[in-house]
């Protein structure tokens, strides 16, 4: 398969999933792994069609932009999660399906 198309269809599964901390409907396919500056400008959006786009959780808007703020490790002791195995178990569970 044609890797751009499976990541676009990857951060689709994602994003068809509630923000793993307040269980809004509406969320972002939040890279965990950092696409580097001016990402969204220079990847048309938030998909790479790369790798990258496989490292990624739903959060809303609101949590999304708070981990920007805090940082990763800030985020996971406030909301007592772990954002790479909840990455891992998406992956896991697409692949699976």
């Amino acid at each position: 398969m044609d890797i751009k198309k499976e990541t676009k269809e990857y951060l689709n599964f994602v994003r068809s999933h509630p923000c793993m901390v307040c269980s809004e409907a509406r969320v972002d396919a939040d890279h965990l792994q950092a696409r580097g500056i001016g990402g969204a400008s220079k990847h048309k959006g938030t998909h790479t069609g790369t790798l990258l786009d496989f490292s990624v959780v739903p959060l809303c808007r609101i949590h999304h932009t708070e981990r920007h703020s805090i940082g990763t490790k800030s985020f996971q002791e406030k909301y007592k999660v772990s954002l790479w195995r909840e990455a891992f178990m998406l992956l896991r569970s697409w692949y699976v399906e």
